[in-house]
């Protein structure tokens, strides 16, 4: 028999502890961290970012005296995956500092629930992603030590939730064992590595003695609901692109957490959700199109059926058997599960549970366009989504108490209008001061529902592995958000009824206009139908996915259009036939035209021109609001995501958007001086014809490796292969705004200075640097500092005019040779090169000391 290192007296206080709690669950989750530990020393960073014991360079594992924060499992949803591996690395305090004087700061994930109030799926899910972040985390990390501490972190907890698995008592006492991993994941993680610590992958009696005990003391019960049905995978992987995912923002007001949520729970979990409103509507009554039924069905489908009988033999969108066939034909099911569960029995739109009916008024574009309001009624009605209309009583006899949110209508440039359903009403400043009530999106967890994003980025590399010879086409989902998506789920009708006046109301069966959760929710179904189409035609295409475009790019020349449209016939998912184009050497996606052959990216003159006429007024000084900044920032970013070159030129209209206050967003606004040179620098640019920008890579590698550091306390060091260059700092140097940031992006600009003076050029050379800092601004293409902002400008434009790419790695201070030039090393000394006139000032060349 196994033992728990360690004394008893550990476990009598827990116990104690819980018996206080009276039921409360242990304190496995008290940290609100996103990924794993190091299963080995604490002087390894948690991957979450959260703080832990900390040692000077070269301090052994075993120093630490206290262990790391222990993740949760209930943290660990899919978009753990996403948000986890690709965010964190090894980093410096020094580089800590200045991420978070840049802003670049990482929002840590919201807590759940407690380890040991999942239900079996829930924790398999959990499970399965903790270790697949662990195993990214592992593949990521820059330090081959630390990798390895993290792979065997994930080695050994897959085999301890393997074993928990198959182990007979996870079926018959669930519960039991659902503590008994999580008081295992407590005690490991909290336990200082070294010798103490256990093997979590073999059984621990005491640990299971402990829950038995707790169970005997009724610290816990075993409710019946939780007892596993079936029999879960813990080898299933998320099928999640790893490239780009949507991300919930860090500012949202803080709500109560939904109970039992899962990441995409497709049917009764969600009505365990609730929250209290308190705002009651006036009680009136009208003739109901369709009749109210005395006994309502407990399915979405059958109750919109009931409602709506002239919908029989009419079918609805998707189908649950085809995705079901094609899923478990590729081994794609435990991936996609909901894309069966969904059309079946609704999909979870993350609506919590309603106990009072609330009825805002709708905003006052609605008001005074009733007949529009009727017009998008009728038309809803006709396509099947809508039942109605109803009286407010009938409402409540059909779904119980319900939550409508109010809605507007926005003009179109075409004369049309558009219909919007305001599921933020009340604003959070609002609910603060006088409603009683929170909003239906104020409850829904937007980074709980994830989806695949495949940008420009994901083109340009795809097309550069590829021949030239390729060939793309596209094609989007019909009416992907309220025709092709399936139904919501039963417990999702209260918070999705719509109303016209005040007791005329209709129920919404489908996804609604605006719902913060629809692009996650319909991004799965996008992302399953991308799967099966390269399953099916497997090293013949390649599929991309922006929300519901779909890019395909075809490896073998005899696929045909319809041979990709044919793909999904069986799964009931639709094509719009009018956005679809043949396979051609310039596709067009995400608004941008890929001229493959030549391996360029064109922007289409009549979105330059637009885009123009978006910044114009802000260049002629004209007032604008908080709304337009935004429409005219997005537009810019969408065109700096290619144009690298001009990422570093939208800094003082990010600011001005930022200093908007979000309550006034149609408050007229004076454009400061600043931000109309900015937008002038645009019109010109985008006034450029072609618009147009390659994206090939360089055709050679320098030979020699550029090592770059900086100091604040010396100055400048630079390698370039054997020669070297230091720079010494002079007095004044540190004011005006600069400091270590600005100094590590003058050691980057030297470096590349020095490979120039070396020869480089149409190439692409590879450079080291310890400083985080200057490289994630590097990377991200901007930074909030407006010295680093500066020489990052001159960076890339020497990139842009030597047609160089910079291959930048980070790598830890001791290993990096470009400290050591402070010391004079005795190799040869670099060619010289002009200092820019902004810096000659600041620093002096070593050799003139």
């Amino acid at each position: 028999m196994d033992k728990v290192p360690g004394d008893d007296t550990s476990i009598q206080t827990d116990l104690e502890q819980e018996r206080q709690r009276s039921g409360n669950p242990s304190t496995l989750g008290s940290s609100r961290v996103e990924a794993g530990s190091s299963s080995q020393s604490s002087a390894h960073p948690h991957p979450s970012g959260a703080s832990t014991t900390s040692h000077g360079r070269g301090a052994p594992p075993h120093a630490s005296h206290h262990a790391p924060p222990l993740p949760r499992l209930a943290s660990q949803p899919l978009e753990g995956i996403a948000a986890g591996f690709t965010k964190y690395s090894s980093q410096t305090d020094t580089s800590k500092r200045l991420l978070e004087n840049l802003g670049a700061d990482i929002p840590l994930a919201k807590e759940r629930m407690d380890d040991e109030q999942l239900n079996y799926e829930q924790f398999s899910r959990a499970t399965d992603n903790q270790i697949d972040i662990l195993k990214d985390l592992a593949k990521a990390e820059v330090d081959p030590i630390k990798g390895q501490l993290l792979q065997e972190e994930a080695d050994i907890w897959e085999l301890a939730y393997l074993r928990c698995a198959k182990d007979d008592r996870t079926k018959r006492r669930w519960p039991m064992m659902a503590k008994y991993v999580a008081l295992m994941r407590h005690n490991w993680y909290t336990t200082p590595a070294g010798e103490r610590r256990f093997d979590p992958s073999k059984w621990q009696d005491p640990i299971w003695e402990h829950v038995m005990i707790l169970k005997e003391s009724g610290a816990f019960t075993e409710q019946p609901s939780t007892v596993m049905q079936h029999q879960a995978s813990f080898s299933s992987h998320a099928h999640l692109s790893t490239s780009h995912t949507q991300q919930a923002s860090s500012s949202k007001q803080k709500q109560p957490t939904r109970q039992q949520q899962q990441p995409f729970p497709a049917s009764s979990s969600a009505e365990t959700r609730s929250y209290q409103g308190a705002q009651e509507s006036p009680v009136g009554c009208t003739n109901a199109r369709f009749a109210v039924p005395e006994h309502m069905e407990r399915s979405s489908a059958n109750l919109l059926l009931q409602l709506r009988p002239d919908l029989a033999g009419k079918g609805q969108p998707l189908s649950s058997e085809g995705f079901a066939s094609a899923l478990k034909q590729y081994g794609l099911l435990d991936a996609f599960q909901t894309t069966v569960d969904g059309p079946r029995d609704g999909f979870d739109f993350g609506v919590p549970r309603i106990n009072k009916t609330i009825t805002p008024p709708n905003h006052a574009s609605a008001r005074d366009n009733r007949q529009a309001l009727n017009n998008f009624a009728a038309k809803e009605v006709e396509k099947g989504r809508w039942a109605g209309p109803y009286s407010k009583n009938e409402v409540e006899r059909i779904v119980g108490p319900f939550q409508s949110s109010p809605l507007g209508i926005i003009p179109k440039p075409n004369g049309k209008v558009r219909l919007i359903q305001d599921f933020s009403h009340p604003k959070k400043e609002k609910a603060k001061c006088s409603l009683a009530y929170n909003s239906i999106k104020a409850y829904i967890e937007s980074d709980e529902f994830l989806t695949g994003w495949d940008s420009v980025s994901d083109v340009f590399k795809l097309f550069n592995s590829l021949p030239t010879t390729v060939e793309g086409a596209t094609m989007d989902a019909s009416e992907a958000f309220r025709g092709c998506l399936g139904l919501a789920c039963l417990s999702q009708l209260p918070g999705l009824v719509v109303c016209l006046d005040d007791d005329t109301f209709y129920i919404d069966f489908f996804l609604g206009f605006g719902l913060a959760s629809a692009t996650g929710v319909w991004g799965l179904v996008g992302d399953a139908t991308k799967a099966i189409l390269e399953a099916r035609l497997a090293d013949r295409i390649k599929v991309l996915k922006w929300v519901d475009d779909f890019f395909t790019i075809r490896l073998d020349p005899t696929i045909a259009i319809n041979d990709i449209l044919a793909v999904n016939r069986e799964l009931d998912f639709t094509w719009n036939p009018e956005n679809t184009v043949d396979f051609r050497a310039d596709p067009k996606y995400i608004g941008w035209v890929f001229n493959i052959p030549e391996r360029k990216a064109v922007l289409p003159r009549e979105k330059a021109e637009k885009y123009v006429d978006r910044a114009s007024p802000f260049e002629k000084g004209l007032q604008q609001d908080k709304h337009t900044t935004q429409k005219l920032l997005g537009s810019l970013q969408h065109v700096a995501f290619v144009a690298r070159d001009l990422r570093l030129h939208l800094g003082s209209i990010a600011s001005f958007l930022a200093s908007c206050p979000e309550e006034k967003q149609y408050q007229k606004r004076f454009i400061p001086v600043e931000v109309q040179k900015e937008a002038g620098f645009w019109v010109k640019a985008l006034s450029t014809v072609p618009f147009v920008r390659s994206f090939a890579l360089s055709p050679n590698r320098f030979p020699d490796t550029v090592w770059v550091d900086a100091s604040t306390e010396w100055g400048i060091g630079v390698l370039v292969g054997e020669a070297w260059g230091a720079w010494k700092w002079l007095p004044g140097w540190e004011t005006d705004g600069r400091g270590i940031g600005w100094a590590e992006a003058i050691a980057l600009e030297f470096g590349l200075l020095a490979a120039k003076a070396c020869g480089a050029s149409n190439s692409t050379i590879d450079f080291r640097s310890d400083n985080q800092g200057v490289l994630y601004s590097y990377k991200r293409g901007h930074s909030r500092g407006k010295q680093i902002n500066t020489v990052l400008k001159r960076v890339v434009d020497l990139e842009r005019d030597d047609r160089i790419q910079l291959d930048i790695k980070y790598i830890e201070s001791e290993p990096n040779p470009g400290d050591g030039p402070s010391i004079f090393p005795s190799g040869p000394r670099l060619p010289t090169f002009k200092i820019p006139p902004l810096v000659s000032a600041y620093v002096v060349p070593a050799g003139d000391l």
